[in-house]
Formats: structure tokens, C-alpha cells, sequence
């Protein structure tokens, strides 16, 4: 059967083009030249260039430092317009730890730089305005859309240009930000307006119509009256707003005027104005915008920043008493000099210098670390710093180094006079001017008698105006050293004024044409001993940064306008092609049916799921652990029910939530947790450790056939000497060449120590001495005693956090200060909020010895414990009441006197957490989304009707579900949905079922009920698979720490990625269905084919406005709008390759079978983006990297690589039997000759 073309294919072959413009032969001629140029496949052409150069400068970071892949493969630099691609670049040591293949070196393409290919987009956007987009208006619309575009245009340039201000600070806006509140609400309020008058414009037909303006009526209202009853959101949510609500104006202006003119493709119009624009600040940045850091100390005022891309010799001479006179010699000529052993010699040196050895980045050793057989390496050097240090070459940085680490050049340069005497080798090094206080930053040197200084430092750039840092913050998470929040105090000084100002995380001052960005934090004495805390500012040089801004919202407005116009059509044909009599037919009953029948069943389901949030009933002696569980505590910088902390513990020890007992039954990770806070040793008996390689099972001589393959801490304690040296051998070795033995080495132990670290915070420790053991009955000599016990506790605690980085902060479980007026009185060591059980313990045994207030939380707890280790249930279980009647207590109290309890004791989500853990909603919802499918297929075998009817009620109730469960974590984060990686597999499979169930509604075929439930059931897996990272609701990182971006460009890229599945879904059952069946209709493959196109323009809407927003963060957090790190690379390839999809289809390149099988094709590029760019293990999101993620990677890449082939197959092999038997039948009866059936 024929592949069809919708009926909404428009005929865009230049020839028809041209003999439907009625144009003179001029510009007919000049058409027929352009045309080439401007055909649409050249465009799909340079955009899988584009998708290619991208990929393969993502590849490239594994090797080299991000602004040397910048230069080599994305701008044009030093008049080289072509980059050599190696095939070693495919072969990154993550994907093939054993190596890349060895290729010859001649073997390679020259390829197009990013630049070129960008170049030749702008020419073909350009050829195809003239040949393709011809004026459709005339007369007064003409002028008027003509005017309109000039308005737009000139509104556009005074946006961008009057946040370029270059002499002083831009600060708040013209009207308030409480205007600018009520105004968006009130524009948001008329056009729920317009909605609602479109929605009830009397009129026949045009249903669907009038239910999507309803609901966008509905939505508007609701936010118009939610900013008409509310305050403003704070001051750095509104900067942003404002500088979007700016952009959209402008662009709105700028729509009105190309549809006035354009009529139908103003939006296209827009769109390539937009993306233009975009490309064009791209050169703008690489060819003007400047990036530096200023390094202040506290009280200290400086007038220049850092370039710590590039270094530079400085000659100084300081014998002038008002200012020094400094020769700089740049990096580059030091690194050629080197290199071609030539001497640098000038008039303005007072010597020449001759490079022995140049190192881009280095190490530096002090000659007397040195001892034994660990041997220095050669030091030439004869004077200076070398003589105490040795400096030596060392691997560059390579991508976006999640580290910070900057490359550190050095070398060695022997100095000579101009008369040829020698002055000595010196050892130069960046590493003084990296970490000043550590080192002398210059060296002397003294030529004819006049003394100079020389050093080797960062480039540096002189500005005409001061900064003096008055005071710098470091804000850390609860009960952690990582940081909240990063803030700078400063004072500027310009011209004779001053101001002061704040800098912080995600909030930028811009003054003077330059943006100063809080980037890091170093604190006292980590540059020396006399150092003071210091800040780090990121300074940018960004003329025109609003430039994105504006070139964002014109596509994004060019978007709606035109996938917008599209919409409203298919509706409209939509309801035209619907038979009125069918309605009305046998079918409308036994869909009903169906509908209520799905209801039922979806009700018991949820019935059964939400019995679970209730803890369960205690009988009479048994210990309430559930209660237990729901106790919060404090970890890793945010409040989590003690069962949180349970389960995530063991899911890191065990892969799972439960463990079983010594009898075989499974318990909760919660009884495993209380056992060995009560009893070690107990404990130590219980299977809760994973081992998964049978070489190491059998090196540790335990039994390689245990179930499940868990062991107990007191098995691998027999082999434990065995493990240390097995683990010690194997992390000496290089990463890169680790064997799978050595990495599930490491992996057992490290889960031995989060074991060893959960035992030494969370375990009862030894009882301490008593009276006797004393010695002394002196109450001042116990006191001291018991101040050493506590400090001795904790150090041994804190050393073992540092020895094992990243077992995390210490646990903070007894909240002491509830239920006391005072500290007074106590020990200095134990005077926090919330404390760790260990020292609780110490606490609880010396409380009688101070004159302080009892904490009755520390008696409490410390008594259900022990009870619970005694066996006593019922007084655990009324101490344990009498806990919480505390907790409760001090909760209410809170609220009462209006204080925050978010930083303190934030019941409300701890007990909201501890119900959402009980009903594993997640776990189950995977589970019925299976049936859900079985029944949907069921559907297209017997009764359609009522089988998919079933399914799609049952499914839209299980996504009611999923929307309350995906509610519940953004309430107990107190974050937007997407927050980490778990959490974005969560949304996009809430995302595709969505999107399923729409598309059900618009086809009533089943095939969004199956699109439905295979997505939600494949993406909960996924996010169970991810569990076992940790914490899935952790707190976020200084830089990330901002609700606007979480909720703008976080949601929007994995809604990009969740419908760009959804469209490969779509493809995936195109391919299916004509492999597997000969009886697609028509009908059928027209469906398909428009529900896929109309997901796909979804995708690249979602995909670019998301990409871009990430653009814009970036840029606000940093001054880097795109920095070509591998995750926006692969955000970027998504928005490439929907476009490339797209362009082909308008281009009649392809039609249902080809559009479905590039679809499918996309699935592997989202995968790319979303697991493919971590596992390389460079740039900002080099995180979630495992060796079965990237097994199941492979694998799922190709199983879609062989779906799509699918499509290239003989239509013979694969329409099915059926259809071949007509194949030959047709033949046999043109030849005459009978052909009997297969």
C-alpha cells in the first residue's frame, strides 16, 4: 500500500512557486538563481551538519579544554574554516574503556567549523525569503504592516540597547515591579477575555474550537486572578520576568506586522528572524565579549580581573616611587618561543629570555616532600622559587571541568643579559598568582645593579574603576558544608562617586558595559595563612546582552502564531470529517459503557493505593515502627523522615527498600535502620550488603550462589583485610583502566563504608566509664572528662566523613533544643539546634553533671532506643508518643507565633513524606500501567470500542494519580517538578501519558491508550533504576538554587524530551503496524502521520524554548548565553534534528513512513541528550554516570536503530502475508498464470 500525503501537504517545489508569482522576468531570473540556494534540502542538509559538528564538538571535550574545542571546531579562528574529524574522536574512553580502535593518521574528513555552517544557514534563509516568501499583502495592509514592522524593529533595538548602558549601573526598572504585577495580570485578564467571547461565539460546528479557547479562558483566568489577589514574586524572579515581558512586547509587535504582510507565514517569517538573530549575537560574543575573574579579600579593592585562559610574563620595574612600569610578554609567544627554542629579546626588556620548557598546565611539589625512592623530576632551575620547587607538566583540563580546575602553565627560562651574561634558569609558574599568600608572586632579578621582578600570572585586564569587597557570605544548607548561597558586598568607585551593591548567586550587578557574576567563595586561610575570606567574581564584557532575550521570545512567539494557526485548522477539519450519524450509532453506548467500567476498576486501584497512606494498625506488644519512621530528621542539608533515610541508605547498600530476616520474610528498611541503631551487632547479622561479581564473592570466600546476592556486614568482616587491599590496589590504578573487577571492587567499598558511616552516626555507641572507672568523684574533672568524650566522639566521626568523601554530612536526628529556654550551662560542643545520635548519647548518660536545662528531646529518644534493644514495645511505644506530643508541641508553637518552620522543624512535609513513602505510589502506578496496556491491546483485538474505552478511562484516573503523586514531591521540596535526574524520568513519563490520552481523545483508536501506558510504565522504571543514586528529593546546588529557572527552562527542555518520545512513540507504532499488519488503511496512516506531525511541532516548541531558557539561565548566572557545555550541545541536537524532521516533511522529502521512521530515530537523540552527554563524564552535568546505565544505553539505541529499519525493508517483507498474497495474485493475473496462496 502507497504511502499517502495529508491533505494539509502544501506544493513548495520551486517551479510551482514561480509560476504562481506573477513577477517580471527580472526577478524570475533572479529567482531561478537563488533557487538552488534555497531549497529545503539544502536546509535539511546544513542542519544535519549542524547536528554533526555539534556532536562531534561534544566528543571532543573528553580530550581537550572547552575553549580549545570552541576554537578548533565551532568559530573561525586565525582564517582556518574546516576542523580534521579523526575517528578515534567516536570512540570516548567511557563508551570503550579498553581504547579506541588505531586509525592511521592520515584517516579523518576535513569538516565545515560551526561558524561556516551557520554562514550558509543565514545565505539559505535568505535565498529562500526571496524566492519562497513573497508579499502577500497590499495597499493600506501593506503600509500598515510595513509600519508596524519598522515600530517593532525600532522597539527591538531600544530594548537591546538600553540595557547596554556602558557608563553606569543598571539597577530597577522605570515603574515598579508591583506595576509591572498588576499590568500582566490585567493583560492576562483580557485575553481570558477574548477566549471566553471566541469560546461562546454563536455558530454551528467548531466544537473542538470552542473547548480549546474554553480551556485557555480557564487557564488565563486563573492566572489573572491569581496576580490580582497576590504580591509580586520577590525582586530576582521580576528582574527576569520584566526582561522577558520586554522581549515578548517587542516580539508580539513584530508578529502583528509579519502577518499584516505575510499573511499565513508571518510566523515562519519571525521564526528565521528570531534565529538569525541569534546566530548573529553568537559571532558577537566570539568576537568581542571578554570573560575574567576579579579575586578580592575581604577589605581589599582592586582595579583588574583575570583572564585564566591565558598567562602572560610580566617584567616589572618598580623603581619609579608613583607607579610600575610593566612589560608583558603573552603566553602564546612564550609557548612558540619554546617550542621553536628561540630567545624572546627586546628593546623594552632589561634582558632576554630563552624558554628551556613551557608546560600549558602544571604541577608544583616542594623539593622536600620528596623522600625515599619517590625521586624529584629534572629541576633546572638555579635560582628563585625553583630552588625550593620543582614544576612539571600535567594533564589540561578537558570539557566544562565540573571541578573548576583551570590550567596552571609553567616552565623554565634561563634570563641573560643583553651582553649575554647569565643571570640564572628560573622557575616560572602560574600557580602564586592562582593561590597568592602560598608562594611569592614575583621573582627578583638584578641587572646592572638595578633590581626587577618577574612573574608569571594570568593576563590581566585594567578597568578605570575600584571594587572593595566590604563582605562576603557563604550560606550553608542545614547540618552541611555545601552552600546555600554565595553573596558579595561591594563598594564601587567611578569618576569620583561610589555605590554600594549585592552580588549573589543567579543575581548579576551590570555596570560600566561589564557583568560581575558571584562564581565562587574561598575561606580564610585557604591561600595562606594571613589569607582572608575571599570572593570570586565572574566578569563579562556583554554589550547587547538582551539580544537572546528578544531572539527567544520572536521564535517562541513565531511558534505559537504559526503551530498555533496549524492547530486551529486541524480542528476545524477535524470537525468537518466527523460523521454526524455516528454519534448517534450502536458504538456511543458501549463507549460509555467502556467509560464507566475503566471508572470502577480505577476506583478500587486508587481505593487500594491511598489505604496505604494510613500507618498501620499496632497491636497489643508490637513496636510501632512505622511511627518510628515518620520522626524527622535532618541529612544532607534538608529535613527526611527517619524511613527516608532508611530507604535510601539501603537502596545504596542492598539495590533495594527491604532486606530479609533471618527467618526469610521481607521487612521494611526502617526495621533493618532501628536494629542497628539499637544493637550493632544485630545488625551486622542482616543481608543488607550487594555483591554482584562472582570474582569478588569468591575472593572474600562467601557463597556465590546466595539469593539474591546480599551478604551481612559480619560475612564480609571475615574477608574485610582481603577487601582493603583488593580496593586500595584498584584505586591506584588509572580510572581509564580499570577492569570490571576493580570497579565492583570499589563499588562494594565504598557501600562498606556508607555502612561503617551509618553505623558510627547513626549506632548506639559504647557505654562511657562510670564513677569508679573515673578515678574521681570531682564534678569540674567529669566535666572535662565528658567534654573530651564528646569532642573525641565527633573528630572521629568528622575525620572518617573526610577520609571517605562523599559518604556525606553527619546525619542531625535529636532536635535538643526543643523543650529548654537555655543552653547555658552546657558544654560549647553541644549547643546546636540538632545534634547527631551519637553525642545525644554521650549527652543523655552526663546530663546530671551541668547546671543546664534537661532536653527532653535527648531523654526521649535516647529511651525509645533503649527500650527498643531491651524489648520492652510498650514503653517504647509511650516514649515514643511522648516524642511526638514534643515535636507537635513545638510545631504548633512555631506556627503561633508566625515563625518559619522550614529551617527548623518542618512537620508538615515530613509527615506529608513518610505517607507518600507508604503508598509507593510510583512503584504502583508501573505496575497497573501494564495492565492498562494489556487492555488497550485487548482493544484492537475484540471489542475496539469498549476495550479502548475501558483503557482510556483507567488511564486518564491513573494519571489523576500521577498528578497528585508528582504534586507531593514538588510539596515536600518545596521545587518545581524537574529537579534532578530522577525526577525528570518521573515528569516525562507524566508528560507522555498525558500526551497519550490527548491523543486518544482526538483519534479514539487506541493508539494513544498504548502510547499511554507503554511510556509511563518504560518511565517509571527508569526512575526506579535511578533510585538507587540517593536521596531523589536532594537539595539543590548554590548555582541552581532559583525557582524561576527551575519552573521556565527546567519544565520546558523535559517537556521537549518527553513529547519528542511521545513522537517517537507515535513512529515506533507506525512501523509496528505496517510491519506487523497488511490491513493499514488510509485512514490509519493519515492519522498517524498527523497526530506525529502535530507532536513533533510540540517537541521542537518545548525543546527550543526550553534550550534557549537554559541559554538565558546560563547567562544570568555566569555571562555565558551558550557555552557549548555537552548538555546544551545535546539540547541543541534535539532542536536540530525536529527541525530537520519537520523541514523534510514541508519539503515533500518524506511522508508517513519516512516521517515515522526519523521520529524513532529521535527517540536515541533524546537519549542522547538525557543519559548519553552524563556518561562522558565531562562538562557541568557530567553526573548519573554507572556502567549498567550505559548497558542499557547500548541497548536501547539499538533496538531503535533496528525499529527504524523497519522502513527500509521490501514492501513485500514487510506488509505481512496477506498482502504479499495479493502482490502475486495481481501478477499471476497481468501474466495469465495461476499462483497459489502462501
Amino acid at each position: 500500500m502507497a504511502d499517502k500525503t495529508p491533505e494539509s501537504t502544501v506544493d513548495l517545489t520551486h517551479d510551482s512557486l514561480l509560476s504562481q508569482t506573477n513577477v517580471s522576468d527580472e526577478w524570475k531570473t533572479v529567482q531561478k538563481v537563488l533557487a538552488p540556494l534555497a531549497s529545503l534540502k539544502l536546509t535539511v542538509v546544513l542542519l544535519l551538519m549542524g547536528i554533526f559538528i555539534v556532536f562531534v564538538g561534544t566528543l571532543a571535550q573528553v580530550e581537550k579544554d572547552i575553549w580549545e574545542v570552541i576554537s578548533e571546531y565551532f568559530r573561525i579562528s586565525n582564517g582556518q574554516f574546516l576542523v580534521w574529524v579523526k575517528p578515534a574522536l567516536f570512540f570516548p574512553p567511557a563508551f570503550f574503556p579498553d581504547g579506541a580502535p588505531a586509525f592511521p593518521d592520515w584517516l579523518g574528513i576535513w569538516f565545515p567549523k560551526g561558524w561556516v555552517i551557520g554562514a550558509a544557514m543565514i545565505l539559505n534563509l535568505l535565498a529562500a525569503h526571496v524566492v519562497r516568501f513573497k508579499v502577500q499583502a497590499k495597499g493600506t495592509r501593506l503600509l500598515a504592516g510595513i509600519l508596524t514592522i519598522v515600530l517593532g524593529s525600532i522597539a527591538t533595538l531600544l530594548v537591546i540597547y538600553d540595557t547596554s548602558n556602558a557608563d553606569g549601573l543598571q539597577g530597577v526598572p522605570w515603574i515598579s515591579y508591583k506595576e509591572i504585577w498588576m499590568g500582566l495580570s490585567l493583560v492576562l485578564l483580557a485575553l481570558c477575555g477574548v477566549c471566553t467571547f471566541t469560546a461562546t461565539m454563536p455558530g454551528e460546528g467548531l466544537r473542538s474550537r470552542r473547548l480549546l479557547f474554553a480551556g485557555l479562558a480557564v487557564v488565563l483566568g486563573g492566572g489573572a486572578i491569581y496576580g490580582l489577589r497576590t504580591e509580586p514574586f520577590d525582586s530576582d524572579t521580576m528582574r527576569i520576568l520584566y526582561q522577558l515581558l520586554k522581549a515578548t512586547f517587542v516580539s508580539v509587535v513584530l508578529m502583528a506586522g509579519c502577518v499584516l504582510v505575510f499573511k499565513k507565514r508571518g510566523g515562519i517569517v519571525l521564526i528565521h528572524a528570531g534565529i538569525g538573530l541569534m546566530m548573529a549575537y553568537e559571532v558577537l560574543v566570539g568576537l568581542q565579549h571578554v570573560e575574567s575573574q576579579m579575586r578580592i579579600q575581604e577589605g581589599e579593592a582592586v582595579n583588574f580581573s583575570r583572564d585564566i585562559r591565558e598567562v602572560e610574563l610580566a617584567v616589572i620595574d618598580p623603581s619609579d616611587n608613583e607607579q610600575d612600569t610593566v612589560t608583558v610578554i603573552p603566553g602564546s609567544r612564550l609557548s612558540r618561543a619554546a617550542n621553536g627554542k628561540k630567545t624572546i629579546s627586546n628593546e623594552l626588556l632589561p634582558f632576554d629570555i630563552e624558554l628551556l620548557s613551557y608546560f600549558s598546565n602544571s604541577d608544583l611539589r616542594a623539593m622536600a616532600s620528596f623522600q625515599g625512592e619517590d625521586k624529584p623530576p629534572e629541576n633546572p632551575a638555579t635560582t628563585g622559587i625553583g630552588t625550593r620547587f620543582v614544576t612539571f607538566a600535567a594533564s589540561a583540563s578537558t570539557g566544562t571541568d565540573t571541578s573548576g580546575q583551570v590550567d596552571v602553565p609553567a616552565g623554565y627560562a634561563r634570563l641573560t643579559t643583553k651582553s649575554g651574561e647569565d643571570l640564572g634558569v628560573y622557575m616560572l609558574s602560574a600557580f602564586p598568582d592562582m593561590v597568592p599568600g602560598m608562594l611569592d608572586e614575583t621573582q627578583s632579578v638584578t641587572v646592572d645593579g638595578k633590581e626587577y621582578s618577574i612573574s608569571l600570572r594570568y593576563k590581566r585586564i585594567y578597568h578605570d574603576y575600584w571594587i572593595t569587597l566590604n563582605d562576603v557570605q557563604k550560606n550553608d544548607y542545614k547540618g552541611t558544608n555545601n552552600p546555600r548561597d554565595y553573596s558579595s558586598f561591594v563598594k564601587v568607585e567611578h569618576d569620583g562617586t561610589s555605590f554600594e551593591q549585592r552580588i549573589w548567586m543567579n543575581n548579576p550587578m551590570r555596570f560600566a558595559g561589564a557583568t560581575f557574576y558571584q562564581s565562587s567563595y574561598i575561606p580564610s586561610g585557604a591561600m595562606g595563612r594571613s589569607s582572608r575570606e575571599t570572593t570570586v567574581l565572574q566578569v563579562v564584557t556583554n554589550h547587547g546582552w538582551m539580544t537572546p532575550y528578544v531572539a527567544c521570545m520572536m521564535v517562541v512567539v513565531g511558534m505559537m502564531g504559526q503551530f498555533g494557526a496549524t492547530l486551529l485548522r486541524f480542528l476545524d477539519r477535524r470537525e468537518r470529517a466527523l460523521n454526524p450519524i455516528e454519534s448517534v450509532s450502536s458504538s456511543w453506548s458501549t463507549g460509555w459503557t467502556g467509560q464507566a467500567i475503566g471508572l470502577v476498576l480505577a476506583l478500587m486501584v486508587v481505593g487500594q493505593i491511598a489505604s496505604k497512606a494510613r500507618a498501620p494498625v499496632v497491636g497489643p506488644g508490637e513496636f510501632n515502627v512505622a511511627k518510628f519512621g515518620q520522626l524527622p530528621i535532618w541529612y544532607r542539608g534538608r529535613a527526611m523522615p527517619l524511613d527516608t533515610f532508611a530507604r535510601n541508605s539501603l537502596l545504596q547498600l542492598a539495590d533495594r527498600e527491604t532486606y530479609r530476616d533471618a527467618d526469610g520474610k521481607r521487612q521494611p528498611a526502617m526495621q533493618w535502620l532501628l536494629t542497628l541503631m539499637a544493637d550493632e551487632d544485630a545488625a551486622r547479622k542482616l543481608q543488607t550488603i550487594r555483591i554482584e561479581n562472582k570474582d569478588v564473592i569468591d575472593s572474600l570466600g562467601l557463597e556465590a550462589n546466595r539469593e539474591g546476592l546480599v551478604f551481612s556486614m559480619e560475612e564480609i568482616g571475615n574477608g574485610f583485610q582481603n577487601l582493603i587491599e583488593q580496593a586500595q590496589a584498584a584505586s591506584q590504578k588509572d580510572p581509564k583502566s580499570r577492569s570490571v573487577r576493580d570497579k565492583k571492587v570499589l563499588e562494594l567499598a565504598n557501600r562498606v563504608v556508607l555502612y561503617r558511616f551509618i553505623e558510627m552516626t547513626m549506632g548506639r555507641p559504647p557505654e562511657l566509664p562510670n564513677d569508679e572507672q573515673f578515678g574521681s568523684r570531682d564534678p569540674q574533672l567529669r566535666k572535662t572528662m565528658f567534654g573530651r568524650f564528646l569532642q573525641v566522639q565527633r573528630e572521629a566521626v568528622s575525620e572518617f566523613s573526610r577520609e571517605n568523601r562523599g559518604v556525606g554530612p553527619l546525619p542531625m536526628v535529636v532536635p535538643s533544643h526543643i523543650g529548654i529556654e537555655s543552653t547555658k550551662g552546657l558544654p560549647m560542643g553541644f549547643q546546636s539546634d540538632w545534634d547527631t545520635l551519637a553525642a545525644s548519647w554521650i549527652f543523655a548518660q552526663y546530663f546530671s553533671e551541668f547546671d543546664a536545662e534537661q532536653a527532653p528531646a535527648v531523654t526521649h529518644f535516647c529511651s525509645i532506643i533503649k527500650a527498643y534493644g531491651d524489648d520492652e514495645a510498650e514503653k517504647f511505644n509511650s516514649e515514643l508518643d511522648a516524642y511526638t506530643t514534643l515535636l507537635q508541641q513545638h510545631y504548633d508553637q512555631l506556627k503561633a507565633e508566625k515563625k518559619p518552620t522550614a529551617e527548623d522543624l518542618p512537620l508538615n512535609r515530613t509527615d506529608a513524606e513518610a505517607r507518600f513513602n507508604r503508598m509507593a505510589l510510583f512503584t504502583n502506578l508501573s505496575v497497573y500501567y501494564v495492565v492498562s496496556l494489556v487492555i488497550a491491546f485487548l482493544g484492537w483485538l475484540v471489542a475496539p470500542v469498549l476495550n479502548q474505552r475501558i483503557a482510556f478511562m483507567f488511564s486518564l484516573c491513573l494519571l489523576a494519580v500521577y498528578t497528585y503523586a508528582v504534586y507531593m514531591r514538588m510539596y515536600i521540596s518545596g521545587r518545581p517538578p524537574v529537579t534532578n535526574l530522577y525526577s525528570s524520568a518521573i515528569f516525562i513519563g507524566w508528560a507522555t501519558v498525558a500526551g497519550g490520552l490527548i491523543i486518544e481523545s482526538f483519534t479514539w483508536k487506541g493508539i494513544g491508550n498504548v502510547i499511554a501506558a507503554a511510556t509511563g510504565f518504560a518511565a517509571l522504571r527508569i526512575a526506579d533504576g535511578l533510585a538507587t543514586d540517593g536521596d531523589t528529593i536532594a537539595v539543590m546546588e548554590a548555582v541552581l538554587d532559583t525557582q524561576f529557572w527551575l519552573a521556565t527552562h527546567v519544565v520546558c527542555i523535559t517537556l521537549g524530551y518527553a513529547t519528542t518520545f511521545l513522537a517517537g512513540g507515535l513512529g515506533v507504532l507506525y512501523l509496528f503496524i505496517w510491519a506487523l499488519s497488511s490491513k493499514m488503511s488510509d485512514e490509519w496512516d493519515r492519522t498517524i502521520t498527523r497526530m506525529l506531525y502535530g507532536t513533533l511541532c510540540f517537541a521542537t516548541f518545548f525543546s527550543f524554548f526550553g534550550t534557549v531558557l537554559g541559554g538565558l539561565w546560563a547567562d544570568d548566572s555566569w555571562g555565558r548565553f551558550w557555552g557549548w557545555d555537552p548538555k546544551e550541545n545535546g539540547a541543541l541536537i534535539i532542536v536540530l534534528w525536529n527541525a530537520v524532521i519537520l523541514h523534510a516533511r514541508w519539503g515533500a522529502m518524506i511522508k508517513g513512513r519516512g516521517l515515522a521512521m526519523l521520529a524513532t530515530i529521535g527517540n536515541i537523540v533524546v537519549a542522547w541528550s538525557w543519559f548519553g552527554v552524563n556518561e562522558l563524564g565531562v562538562g557541568l552535568h557530567s553526573y548519573g554516570f554507572t556502567e549498567g546505565r550505559l548497558r542499557w544505553l547500548a541497548i536501547f539505541v539499538g533496538s531503535q536503530l533496528i525499529i527504524a529499519a523497519l522502513g527500509f525493508l521490501p514492501k513485500h517483507l514487510w506488509a505481512g502475508t496477506d498482502q504479499l498474497d495479493e502482490d502475486l495474485a495481481k501478477l499471476a493475473e497481468s501474466e495469465g498464470t495461476a499462483v497459489p496462496k502462501s
